[in-house]
């Protein structure tokens, strides 16, 4: 892997108006205009989700459309200096499941606890079948790697390789934590096995909050030669409402006292359209036991100002990666189609507009140069079995410890 003296800018990519499901009608002349400008914009790398029912529709067979479409983003980002970290089993993306038919079971008597969808239709009744121990599923995606590894290896363009994103270990539970570093040590030595070993993999793994069970096993990831990238979207959080930045900040210092390296990590911050002050979206209640929901959406200085706070301090520090969560809002025509039907933060967290103009953090990416000489990231001294007997509680404590310099 090549590394630079600063981190990376990274940023998940899809075509703004086709959508992340774009595979088997590309707009390539969208997606090269897209890649200079987030070259113009100082990014060096995007992050490709490869649908996993898309690129493999059976579990012996691997979709040459999708595989003819990789080759050219390939070609079109090597063009414009851009390196490419594809993430090959996209199964889950923002809090829903996208999985192919042959790995799911239909039990009429499920409820799963999150939204499944497979073959352009939802799944309601569909449990996932156990993806990181069954032989027949192992085998499976094996066969995957296999092909898009050994036949894109040697392309310039290639950074690395991502097992998974968008929180596949949180809403595909392994039945362990040790399946899962087992899962993914399994799947790692088949990727260098592809390509001799030219690129690293990495593990993409959600923020603190559903990733609480796998934390101290984080090391062990390491252990097995993973590179770990950390999703986090502080929103989530109430305890970090005043102090967006610094939840950043604290995750990635939390993640690196569980490694002997520190993390990449990926960040996404919703802004209000249109320039708005401030927007404010109430969604009607599921059912009659639930409140309706309010939706905040901040203006965009809001996202810019995290931005400034990360250049200054993860910007300068040896994390390897440093990235927003989409390049481009989701345009209104999408927002019927899953996943963003359901997920509406999501639709508003990229540095553009949907119409393409600039967001006052992409101006900010353009404009900011990272120092030359980085800081290590300092871990955290804390106790991370802590996190077993009261999760929410010990995360809150630590952030305010975090903040008041405590920890």
């Amino acid at each position: 892997m090549e590394r630079t003296t600063t981190p990376l800018r990274v940023c998940t990519y899809w075509p703004t108006r086709q959508g992340p499901f774009f595979w088997e009608q590309a707009d390539l002349g969208e997606i090269g205009d897209e890649l200079a400008h987030f070259a113009d914009l100082g990014g060096d790398l995007v992050r490709l989700l490869l649908p996993w029912e898309t690129f493999q529709p059976s579990a012996e067979r691997i979709n040459t459309q999708a595989l003819d479409t990789l080759g050219r983003l390939l070609d079109l980002a090597h063009e414009e200096h851009v390196r490419v970290l594809p993430v090959l089993f996209t199964g889950v993306l923002f809090g829903q499941r996208f999985l192919p038919r042959w790995a799911l079971q239909l039990d009429p008597t499920a409820r799963p606890f999150a939204r499944t969808l497979s073959e352009g239709r939802e799944q309601p009744h569909a449990l996932v079948k156990n993806i990181y121990e069954a032989r027949p599923l192992l085998d499976a995606q094996r066969r995957l790697i296999t092909e898009v590894v050994g036949y894109f290896g040697e392309h310039p363009a290639i950074y690395a390789w991502d097992l998974s994103g968008n929180g596949l270990p949180a809403y595909v539970p392994p039945r362990t934590p040790e399946a899962l570093v087992e899962w993914a040590a399994l799947l790692r030595e088949t990727a260098r096995e592809a390509e001799e070993g030219r690129h690293p993999v990495w593990l993409t793994l959600p923020d603190a909050a559903a990733s609480l069970p796998f934390l101290p096993w984080a090391w062990d990831l390491t252990r097995e030669g993973l590179h770990v990238l950390v999703e986090t979207y502080p929103h989530i959080y109430p305890f970090a409402a005043d102090a967006p930045a610094d939840f950043v900040r604290f995750t990635a210092h939390l993640w690196r006292a569980t490694a002997d390296a520190a993390p990449g990590v990926l960040v996404g911050v919703a802004t209000a359209p249109n320039q708005e002050r401030e927007h404010l979206l109430v969604l009607p209640a599921e059912d009659d036991a639930t409140p309706p929901t309010t939706i905040r959406l901040p203006h965009e200085s809001v996202q810019a100002h995290i931005w400034q706070t990360l250049f200054e301090t993860l910007g300068q520090s040896d994390a390897p990666l440093l990235g927003n969560a989409t390049f481009a809002d989701v345009p209104p025509v999408l927002w019927e189609t899953p996943p963003f039907d359901k997920a509406i933060r999501p639709r508003f967290m990229g540095l553009l507009a949907d119409n393409g103009r600039e967001k006052e953090a992409a101006r900010l990416w353009r404009e900011t140069r990272l120092a030359a000489e980085p800081t290590p990231l300092r871990p955290l001294d804390v106790d991370l079995e802590a996190l077993r007997a009261e999760p929410h509680a010990t995360l809150a404590r630590w952030f305010r410890q975090f903040r008041e310099g405590e920890i």
